[in-house]
């Protein structure tokens, strides 16, 4: 279970964030993130496609895209 912390617990955890960096700390940010939302699609690229999910598209693909 996560502790519970309040607003004076959360200023004291803050860090400091000097201006002139702002714009290199954005950029390191967009990097990080940048590379787990990569690593998670392609985590979601390999997964297998479910098998009901493969019956649905056989039986759009066999209606010739009609509705049922």
């Amino acid at each position: 279970m996560l502790p519970d912390f309040d607003d004076e617990d959360r200023k004291d955890q803050a860090l400091p964030i000097n201006p002139a960096n702002s714009d290199q700390l954005g950029a390191q940010f967009g990097l990080v993130i940048g590379k787990a939302l990569k690593a998670h699609y392609d985590d979601l690229v390999e997964a297998p496609i479910p098998d009901k999910f493969m019956e649905l598209l056989a039986q759009l693909e066999a209606s010739g895209g009609k509705k049922p």
